[in-house]
């Protein structure tokens, strides 16, 4: 039952996405003409537009990744404490399964929308030969800085870790908002501010207390302080991703109870 959940929300999602997504790589492929085009031609009338119309491709990159976050949301918000809550509550599947399953759709189409974006500037800037030298680059920066080339890993898992401590935040937020029978979504953006005010002081805190262990003073190298902020970084997170889960399982299951 759970991936049929998922089947079902991925099936609405991309609906509205897909296009959104497929039509930014089109404007990626008319930008890449375009540039093209003003490479071969000096005509200050095509720079001043190319110009435009290149910032507004850029603009356009940055749109879709935040256009896709607040779909999301407001796809959780109306499908689980909405107008289609009642109907997603009768189904014969636990809080959890309901929970999980918009999750991991929440986390796949966030980083569709944020591989769509850098693929689509992608296609439209650089060259081949350019992605080898920046990727040279980056190795040689990670070198210098005595960090291995499995590192990488650890940045992606940190990534990751984040985007799915972001959106339990906002199912929090929001679980907590729609119990109020007014201004559901005033208090919804109230409780996520202040969820992220409140992580951001606790990390603020540890993090200066950690700054006094032999982890983070002078004579640790820049690769062992790296690490461990990342480290730090990541086990934090995911206290914040168990609390933020708990919020919003036991607001979902008192909604559940009511109905």
């Amino acid at each position: 039952m759970f991936m049929k959940l998922v089947k079902h929300e991925l099936h609405e999602l991309l609906r509205v996405l897909l296009p959104i997504f497929g039509g930014l790589l089109l404007f990626a492929g008319v930008t890449r003409g375009l540039i093209w085009l003003m490479q071969q031609n000096d005509n200050p009338i095509l720079s001043v537009t190319g110009g435009m119309f290149i910032g507004l491709f850029f603009m356009s990159c940055v749109a879709c990744v935040i256009l896709t976050a607040v779909l999301l949301l407001v796809r959780f918000a109306k499908s689980v404490h909405g107008d289609e809550g009642y109907l997603t509550h009768t189904l014969p599947v636990g809080v959890h399964s309901i929970l999980c399953s918009r999750l991991l759709v929440s986390v796949l189409f966030l980083a569709a929308a944020m591989g769509t974006a850098i693929g689509s500037v992608l296609i439209s800037t650089w060259r081949l030969e350019e992605l080898s030298e920046i990727s040279e680059g980056i190795g040689l920066l990670f070198e210098s800085a005595g960090l291995k080339s499995g590192f990488w890993w650890t940045i992606l898992a940190s990534v990751f870790v984040q985007t799915v401590t972001t959106v339990l935040m906002v199912f929090a937020a929001i679980s907590i908002g729609h119990s109020f029978n007014r201004g559901k979504v005033g208090f919804s953006i109230l409780f996520y501010f202040a969820l992220n005010t409140t992580a951001s002081m606790i990390s603020t805190i540890l993090s200066l207390l950690l700054m006094n262990t032999t982890l983070f003073d002078e004579a640790a190298e820049l690769s062992t302080v790296t690490s461990s902020s990342m480290a730090l970084s990541i086990g934090m997170n995911l206290v914040f991703c168990g609390v933020y889960y708990f919020i919003a399982w036991i607001m979902t299951r008192k909604r559940l109870n009511l109905a």
